[in-house]
C-alpha cells in the first residue's frame, strides 16, 4: 500500500500533503490537503502571488472567524494562514522546484459548490426546497451584516455543502469590506468596485459609490432565480448600447431597469418556461434586482415576504420532514456529479 505522500502531488510550507487540486481561480488554486501533524483534511487556497488583495483577503477571514459564533455551522471556517514552500511533484505542474506562496488553510467543505447541485441536471429543484434553501441563506448573511460585514462577492460558487445533512456553508471573504457607519446609523458608501460580473449589482459595475448591504441583496436576488430556475436572469446588471450588442440576451436587465417587466418576461421564455414562476416569486426577485438600490427590500423584508408564507406556517416536525427530502434530493444529485467526474 502506498503512504500518503507518494499518493500525493506535492507538500505546502512541508507540513500539508496535497492530496488533488480542488479547483483554480483568476488569482489562486484550492487543495485537499492532510496536515501532516494531526491527520485532518482541509482545504487550503494558494495564491499566485502576495498582493495587498491578499492580504486583505487573510485579514478579512481572521477578523470575521473570530467573531463568529462557534454554534453558527453556516460558515466555511478560517484556521490558519501563513507563507511557505509549494512543492509539486513532476506530472502535477511539470516541476518540482519549490515557490514560496501564501495560503490560507480553511475547513474542508465535503460536499462542494451549491452551483453543482443546481445544474447537474436540467430537473429544477423542488420549490419548497428553494424557499427552505434560500430562508437559511437570508439568515447567514444577515448574520454576516450584523457582524459589520457585506460580502460583495455573493452566488453559487461561493456557497458550499458540507457533511451528510448538506449544511449551507458561506465562503469566500477575498472582497468583503467592513460596514462603516454613519452617525445616523446609515452604512457609508464603498468606492471598492469588485464581485462577479453575473451576480453584482449595477452601481458597482457603473463604479457609483454604493451601499454594501444593498449590492449583497442585489447578489442574493441572483442567487434565488438561479436556485428556482437553475437560469441566472440576465448576463450583467449593466446597460449596454442596443447598437453595439450581437447577443440579446444581453440586453435583458435592460428591460428590469427600465420596467418593462413584460418584455423582459417574454424575452426571457426564449431560456426558462416562464409560466412556472408565480406571481409572488417574480415581485420579490424583481424587487430584489432593482436597477435603484433603494428600491431594494431589507433582508428582513426578505424573510417576511408572503413568498416564503408557506414554509413559515410549517411546524417543526414537518419543516425537519421536508429538509430530509431536501437531503435525499441532494445526495441523488450528488452521485451524478461524482458520476460526471470520472
Amino acid at each position: 500500500m502506498k503512504s500518503n505522500s507518494e499518493n500525493s502531488i506535492g507538500i505546502l510550507d512541508k507540513r500539508y500533503i496535497i492530496m488533488k487540486s480542488l479547483g483554480i481561480g483568476g488569482f489562486s488554486e484550492v487543495y485537499k490537503v492532510k496536515d501532516s501533524i494531526s491527520n485532518k483534511i482541509y482545504a487550503a487556497k494558494v495564491f499566485n502571488k502576495y498582493t495587498q488583495s491578499v492580504e486583505k483577503e487573510i485579514k478579512n477571514n481572521k477578523i470575521i472567524s473570530q467573531n463568529i459564533n462557534t454554534e453558527i455551522p453556516n460558515f466555511i471556517k478560517y484556521i490558519t494562514s501563513s507563507i511557505g514552500p509549494l512543492e509539486l511533484k513532476n506530472g502535477s505542474k511539470g516541476s518540482n522546484t519549490p515557490e514560496t506562496k501564501a495560503y490560507i488553510i480553511f475547513e474542508l467543505a465535503t460536499k462542494g459548490e451549491l452551483l453543482d447541485y443546481i445544474t447537474i441536471t436540467k430537473e429544477i429543484l423542488d420549490e419548497r426546497f428553494v424557499k427552505v434553501i434560500f430562508i437559511k441563506l437570508i439568515k447567514v448573511v444577515r448574520y454576516l451584516h450584523v457582524l459589520g460585514f457585506c460580502h460583495l462577492d455573493l452566488k453559487t460558487d461561493n456557497i458550499a455543502l458540507s457533511g451528510e445533512q448538506f449544511i449551507i456553508k458561506l465562503l469566500d471573504f477575498g472582497f468583503s469590506s467592513k460596514i462603516k457607519r454613519n452617525e445616523d446609523g446609515s452604512a457609508q458608501l464603498q468606492t471598492e468596485y469588485v464581485g462577479t460580473e453575473a451576480y453584482a449589482a449595477p452601481e458597482v459595475f457603473n463604479q457609483i459609490p454604493y451601499d454594501g448591504e444593498l449590492a449583497d441583496i442585489f447578489s442574493l436576488g441572483v442567487i434565488l432565480f438561479n436556485l428556482r430556475t437553475s437560469f441566472r436572469g440576465f448576463e450583467k446588471a449593466i446597460c449596454y448600447d442596443p447598437k453595439e450588442v450581437t447577443d440579446k440576451s444581453k440586453l435583458l436587465y435592460n428591460y428590469i431597469r427600465y420596467k418593462k417587466h413584460k418584455l423582459y418576461w417574454k424575452k426571457l421564455g426564449s431560456y426558462i418556461d416562464v409560466e412556472q414562476l408565480s406571481e409572488q416569486f417574480r415581485e420579490l426577485y424583481l424587487k430584489m434586482v432593482a436597477y435603484n438600490p433603494k428600491e431594494r427590500p431589507t433582508l428582513g423584508e426578505i424573510f417576511n415576504d408572503d413568498y416564503f408564507d408557506d414554509i413559515r406556517a410549517l411546524n417543526e416536525d414537518q419543516l425537519q420532514a421536508l429538509e430530509q427530502e431536501i437531503i435525499t434530493e441532494f445526495r441523488n444529485r450528488e452521485v451524478l456529479i461524482k458520476d460526471s467526474k470520472k
